[in-house]
């Protein structure tokens, strides 16, 4: 029989179905094996899951993005520790599982006994890649020399700070606080820009409107649009490579920031014709002697921003609330300051060694310069811990 013959025949082709059939066996074939290995993956994990502490179930694919709350989420984990009755409770971004530490015991076992197994950061998919960060901010590097560099650098800050004198902008916080109390968060947060463009560029900010800190604080809004747990991108990273008429968010968000790339770039070559020394300029005329690209002298600038705008805002705001809330600290508090500097001048750093420090723990008074030690002896024979000190150690092993 000629099988060409039989291929070509269109009576022979409708007889079996042959036209029809092989198509959709393509078809299924494309469609069929994802579907598989999603499968596959998703049982993978499920077994995985039993060793692991416990937490909500998981879907496929997306694990348990849509359970997460995207406001507020701390307040959800705690309940489901209590939950669970346990600790440590594990969430599933995708395919990537999250333990959560709700006690201070197994954060200080996990993240400070065992720091050189836990200490760097998961890939980040948008904080990451879609910002093209991945491989140029010390926020997503993986620890290793690059990540070493990058922190020798930031550490060389003290450097510079021991350099500047920021006491006036102090004084200038506390004129706007006296002056405009209505304007206390406005005031509070130029002083934190402007301490920050002081150290990064040389330049004071003298009011809100001024370009570094419209910049400074349109940066900080920026990023709680993109932090992890956001976006389905990070439970299916995949979604990350698709091309821009399917998928626009991650060139879109590219796009800008690159933007703002540029922009840290631009101002930092400016703070090079700055009086005073400053980070930036530090970082453009060692730039090729460190071996740094543009995206990291940009990174590095823009991690000022991140580490010490909006936090020393939040911190000053909190304070100022805890001191309403507690007035019988704050006049003991300012008893104490009085006791040393009086109540002619403001307090400086010259002053630091003339304040007491005194301690309190369990009820009980701790004076400044008392030495604490430890007793391992007497630790490891904790009948808390050890029962029988003297055998349970055999015994374990």
């Amino acid at each position: 029989m000629d099988i060409r013959k039989f291929l070509n025949d269109p009576g022979q082709n409708q007889d079996t179905g042959l036209h029809v059939h092989a198509p959709l066996a393509f078809l299924g074939c494309i469609v069929g094996f994802p579907v598989l290995c999603v499968l596959f993956d998703y049982v993978r994990i499920l077994r995985l899951r039993q060793r692991m502490p416990p937490g909500p179930f998981l879907l496929p694919l997306e694990g348990n993005f849509f359970a997460i709350p995207k406001i507020k989420p701390w307040i959800h984990f705690g309940k489901w520790a209590e939950y669970y009755g346990n600790p440590m409770t594990t969430i599933w971004n995708g395919q990537r599982p999250i333990i959560v530490c709700n006690d201070i015991w197994s954060i200080s076992d996990l993240l400070d006994k065992r720091a050189a197994i836990y200490s760097p950061r998961a890939r980040m998919v948008v904080m990451g890649d879609c910002l093209n960060q991945t491989e140029s901010n010390q926020v997503n590097l993986v620890y290793g020399d690059r990540w070493r560099l990058h922190r020798r650098i930031m550490a060389s800050l003290s450097i510079i700070l021991s350099m500047l004198k920021l006491t006036n902008k102090a004084k200038v916080l506390a004129r706007d606080l006296y002056e405009r109390p209505n304007d206390m968060v406005m005031a509070i947060e130029r002083y934190s820009c402007s301490t920050v463009s002081i150290i990064g560029w040389g330049r004071r900010i003298d009011r809100m409107h001024d370009y570094i800190a419209q910049a400074a604080l349109g940066f900080m809004e920026g990023v709680d649009y993109i932090i992890p747990g956001l976006f389905i991108m990070e439970a299916i990273p995949a979604l990350f490579h698709l091309p821009r008429w399917v998928y626009p968010l991650p060139s879109k968000i590219l796009d800008s920031a690159k933007g703002f790339q540029r922009y840290l770039h631009a101002l930092s070559k400016e703070a090079t014709e700055a009086n005073a020394e400053n980070f930036a300029n530090r970082l453009l005329r060692e730039q090729d002697q460190m071996g740094l690209r543009v995206e990291e002298v940009a990174g590095m600038t823009a991690n000022l921003i991140g580490g010490g705008v909006d936090t020393r805002s939040s911190s000053i705001l909190s304070f100022i609330l805890a001191m309403c809330v507690f007035g019988d600290v704050q006049r003991c508090a300012q008893e104490e300051i009085d006791s040393v500097v009086g109540k002619e001048r403001s307090p400086g750093w010259s002053d630091e060694n003339s304040l007491p420090y005194d301690d309190e723990y369990k009820g009980y008074f701790i004076p400044k310069d008392t030495s604490i030690t430890g007793n391992v002896w007497a630790i490891h024979r904790n009948p808390r811990e050890f029962p029988e000190p003297d055998t349970s150690a055999l015994r374990g092993s």
